[in-house]
């Protein structure tokens, strides 16, 4: 279901580097953002990090040569105000950049896998104890940045059964880190508790998304929701301090009320589930038959935890580009609509990537054109992403309703 009269985003600035390919991730820094993108030198094409102003989208630094294969993950070290970043690559590396460093040269190198180039390295994430967690293959390896070792010094082996799509750490609690893989496990692990009866192998919270997981990522006051993507575009909200199972959403009206997923020591209570995006009205396309529909595909979801508020962003291949906020119970309220087939102003390609910068109410989107463009609402219309969050709402039974997030 989706709600809310959205505002006409426009372009603001763009950037296009003319030697640059497809673009993989966005990190929004404290005045900048940081884009990892390919870059063809010659006949060589290598994947950078550039740094780029935010208002304006001019180059101010660039990381050059950074991988050899495609960039899979790029998230900006906690605790270091914006300076640090943790970059993953299908060359089997993860590397740690300092952005106040001279020379554009990694600060630390481990090479996580054999294959330098088709690794299945989707995921690397550095908490404030600069722990570097990395998923390889199944698996997520543990180093300890501190020791200067480049060998890991504890590996998952039994927490997924297959690729592990995303790894990221939890935001205030440093010692847990999500992980997200192709087996549809969504896996909470305690990095600190390795010496248990299962040998550490087994995680704090283990949760059947039923589908490919693509990204997972903490929410709520506490930090203890579960947000993931699936590869069928649905967004998941599971509650991960609970021991036992609810009534999911499918976003249609028909609940479920048997999770068909298996049975874990430790699970969780799916909160929400909703195919909004997938079906998202702005979205959606029929083609000259009833068989050509085009769907809806999640960019990215972003938890603002100054206001407590959980925003999702979703392409389509006809150019169109919505800003949601996930308000209750499979309800989308669209906050902004941007139609990114603009020439020289917007984008040629489809959208893969996106950020937002909740405080200043814009947009960042990067395609596979290679350009980046700032977004923002029309002059007239308010510089911030407007709350169109209800206070309070009665339920049939005369309870007060109150947000899941």
């Amino acid at each position: 279901m989706v709600a809310g009269q959205p505002v006409q985003f426009l372009p603001f600035s763009r950037h296009a580097d003319k030697k640059g390919g497809y673009v993989f991730r966005i990190c929004l820094l404290p005045s900048s953002i940081a884009v990892a993108s390919q870059q063809r030198v010659g006949a060589r094409i290598n994947s950078v990090i550039r740094v780029l102003d935010e208002a304006t989208l001019a180059e101010i630094s660039l990381l050059p040569a950074c991988h050899d294969q495609p960039i899979t993950d790029l998230q900006v070290i906690p605790g270091s105000q914006g300076q640090g970043l943790v970059s993953c690559s299908r060359d089997g590396t993860a590397k740690l950049w300092d952005l106040r460093s001279s020379g554009g040269q990694p600060v630390v190198t481990i090479a996580a896998s054999k294959n330098k180039k088709d690794a299945q390295i989707f995921g690397a994430s550095v908490n404030a104890d600069n722990t570097l967690a990395v998923g390889v293959d199944s698996e997520v390896l543990l180093y300890d940045i501190n020791s200067g070792k480049k060998e890991p010094y504890f590996t998952y082996t039994d927490a997924h059964m297959d690729i592990v799509n995303c790894v990221k750490f939890h935001p205030t609690r440093t010692n847990l880190c999500m992980t997200g893989g192709e087996d549809t496990l969504i896996n909470v692990l305690d990095v600190t508790d390795l010496h248990n009866e299962d040998d550490g192998q087994a995680p704090k919270v283990t949760i059947s998304a039923e589908d490919s997981v693509r990204s997972v990522c903490a929410a709520g006051p506490a930090g203890d929701l579960l947000v993931a993507s699936t590869c069928t575009e649905k967004l998941q909200v599971w509650n991960a301090g609970t021991a036992q199972r609810a009534a999911a959403s499918t976003g249609t009206g028909e609940e479920l009320t048997d999770l068909a997923s298996p049975v874990f020591d430790n699970y969780a209570t799916v909160c929400l589930e909703t195919s909004g995006i997938r079906e998202h009205p702005l979205l959606r396309a029929v083609g000259s038959t009833e068989e050509d529909v085009q769907l809806g595909y999640i960019i990215d979801v972003q938890y603002d935890a100054a206001n407590n508020r959980l925003y999702v962003v979703g392409g389509s291949t006809n150019g169109n580009v919505v800003c949601c906020e996930l308000l209750d119970t499979a309800t989308l309220a669209t906050h902004g609509v941007f139609h990114t087939g603009l020439g020289d102003e917007g984008h040629e390609g489809v959208v893969r990537s996106a950020v937002l910068d909740t405080t200043r109410g814009s947009v960042f989107t990067g395609g596979e054109d290679g350009a980046v463009v700032r977004w923002g609402p029309h002059a007239e219309e308010s510089n911030e992403l407007k709350d169109t969050r209800p206070i309070a709402r009665r339920s049939p039974r005369g309870a007060t309703a109150s947000l899941p997030y």
